[in-house]
């Protein structure tokens, strides 16, 4: 049995620490500088049979990699989980980090998947990718704005892609100031263009397992960026239970509040991996307008779904299909296209 149990509440300057014995005990306490050299400096009093516990927030990178590469053994909280926590009617960093340390030396507290430290840097390079695919978007997006609003032809869609300075002062030749904006949001499109390919070739020369990316590129609607993007954010098939736990983890089944007779769907939606669930969006979409036995399965659940909002809810059933590809294939199966859709 564990000796000790250290909460720890993170910030960014300052972090408040806890250590308690099994009973309960607070044995230390500590407002400490957020550095390594602090931490294990207090914690050294103790030894090495210490089990920390820290929320998973924006900073925890070091801090989880400090204590594991000093020996000590750490579970990270999940945040959305600790309502006894950011609920309490008295809440101090203080307070938090003794209540983190008791809900462990419990068994209360929901652990977060520590993503391996080795691939960190490989995944945030995949998202700041997308960020910048959605930054270029927008220049897309207000280049078009600005010709519609002075009431010049608008670019049909897919010309917008291959615009260029000569395309701008050609529409624009008779303003000055809106061939200068024009312009401008070219030169922005085309760092942006040459960013992402640059991190796209960096990210596809250090995936590590590339039969199980190909294969994720197998599945429809999913070509080389979202397989990026999914097989960087699953990292290890293995860490979900179940088919229907990972399903859950991308966002594309609804939860259930059900007390009694009353039950209603759709709780805890904004749970789960963002990423995924964008990543699946988009695939579901190319995958209804690309392929005509998944645009039949669609426009079935469509003829059953009239009410407001239900296309919405068909694009999220195809999503939920190409969830499950994704997550036999990540355990080294073949794509298998008539076990999800009918006409295949």
């Amino acid at each position: 049995m564990t000796a000790f149990y250290c909460g720890i509440d993170q910030g960014k300057l300052k972090s408040d620490l806890c250590v308690i014995d099994g009973g309960k005990r607070v044995l230390a306490r500590a407002r400490i500088d957020s550095n390594s050299k602090d931490l294990l400096a207090f914690l050294e009093r103790f030894g090495k049979d210490v089990h920390c516990v820290v929320e998973s927030s924006a900073t925890w990178y070091w801090l989880v990699d400090c204590l594991q590469e000093a020996g000590y053994r750490v579970t990270m909280a999940h945040p959305l989980k600790l309502a006894m926590i950011t609920r309490a009617k008295v809440k101090t960093d203080r307070r938090d980090a003794q209540l983190l340390a008791e809900m462990l030396l419990g068994g209360f507290i929901p652990p977060s998947y520590i993503y391996p430290k080795e691939q960190r840097s490989l995944r945030d390079l995949a998202r700041h990718r997308s960020d910048l695919v959605r930054k270029r978007a927008m220049e897309f997006i207000s280049l078009k704005l600005l010709a519609a609003r002075h009431g010049y032809d608008s670019w049909r869609r897919g010309e917008l892609k291959y615009i260029s300075e000569e395309m701008i002062e050609d529409v624009f030749d008779d303003n000055e100031l809106l061939r200068l904006h024009g312009v401008g949001n070219v030169e922005i499109i085309n760092l942006l263009t040459r960013q992402i390919e640059e991190l796209e070739a960096a990210i596809l020369k250090r995936i590590g397992n590339m039969k199980l990316f190909m294969g994720l590129n197998a599945i429809p609607g999913i070509g080389k960026a979202l397989a990026i993007v999914i097989y960087l954010e699953i990292c290890d098939i293995q860490r979900f239970k179940s088919v229907r736990a990972f399903s859950s983890y991308c966002r594309v089944i609804p939860g259930v509040a059900q007390s009694g007779a009353s039950s209603r769907r759709g709780r805890g939606s904004k749970q789960g991996n963002p990423h995924l669930k964008s990543a699946l969006s988009q695939a579901a979409v190319a995958a209804v307008r690309c392929y005509p036995h998944i645009k039949s399965d669609f426009e079935g659940h469509l003829e059953k779904r009239q009410a407001k909002g239900g296309k919405m809810v068909c694009y999220n059933i195809i999503a939920h299909k190409l969830a499950l590809a994704v997550y036999h294939v990540m355990h080294g199966e073949a794509y298998d296209s008539s076990k999800l859709f009918q006409a295949a």
